[in-house]
């Protein structure tokens, strides 16, 4: 049976279009810039064959440029589509493998701005749900960095900030810009922070936790 493991190369996690290369690799964008750059190809010849007619001394280095632009053109396309394979190395299958591989229910990254003892500040991480655990991984390893007990959680807010940046906790909506949890680290309290989480937003985790939580309230002595 095959394994389900990411390769050596491949990171645990990866965002999805976080560089120019990534934005390439989506056909359907290849696909609108090809068709820019082909019109502007035609517009081209059609100046350059403008030129050429009245025999301008400029007409040779035109050509040449012309000539060199097709054939980066050219070469970009045939590289992303008969070359490169994105489905080895693109953000969604490298995020399905890292589902796949962990069991999690909810997943997506985030940055931790400060608070957990075990993470450094505004370190990025990815969070991972399963069952009532919620595990802290790094981008690169699917060994979890922290693992929290749902049944040790004590709140869970959305942070909301105004225009002055002051933070607002008793306040829950879908623009939310952080997650705050307080939960209890062997025997003390803990309060934790993150933000500018990908593919789940912060009202999306609060739910999610919220929901699980209430899921296990008669299965464990510690959910209150």
């Amino acid at each position: 049976m095959p394994s389900t493991e990411s390769q050596p190369e491949q990171p645990f996690w990866k965002d999805e279009y976080v560089g120019a290369f990534d934005f390439m690799l989506s056909k359907s964008r290849f696909r609108k810039i090809s068709r820019m750059a082909f019109r502007f190809l035609v517009l081209f010849s059609f100046f350059f064959i403008t030129i050429q007619v009245r025999e301008s001394p400029p007409a040779l280095i035109l050509m040449v440029i012309f000539i060199i632009f097709e054939i980066i053109i050219f070469a970009v396309y045939w590289y992303v589509y008969f070359i490169f394979d994105p489905s080895k190395t693109s953000a969604p299958k490298i995020q399905a493998l890292a589902r796949q591989n962990t069991g999690a229910t909810h997943m997506g990254s985030a940055v931790h701005v400060a608070g957990h003892p075990m993470l450094a500040r505004d370190q990025p991480v990815v969070l991972a749900l399963k069952h009532s655990t919620l595990s802290i991984h790094s981008y690169e390893s699917s060994s979890p960095i922290a693992s929290l007990d749902l049944g040790h959680l004590d709140t869970v807010h959305t942070v909301v900030y105004d225009d002055q940046r002051v933070p607002h906790l008793a306040v829950i909506d879908s623009a939310a810009q952080a997650l705050q949890l307080t939960f209890d680290l062997d025997g003390r309290p803990c309060t934790c922070l993150f933000r500018s989480m990908k593919d789940l937003r912060p009202i999306d985790w609060y739910h999610a936790i919220q929901q699980t939580r209430l899921e296990h309230t008669n299965r464990s002595p510690y959910y209150r």
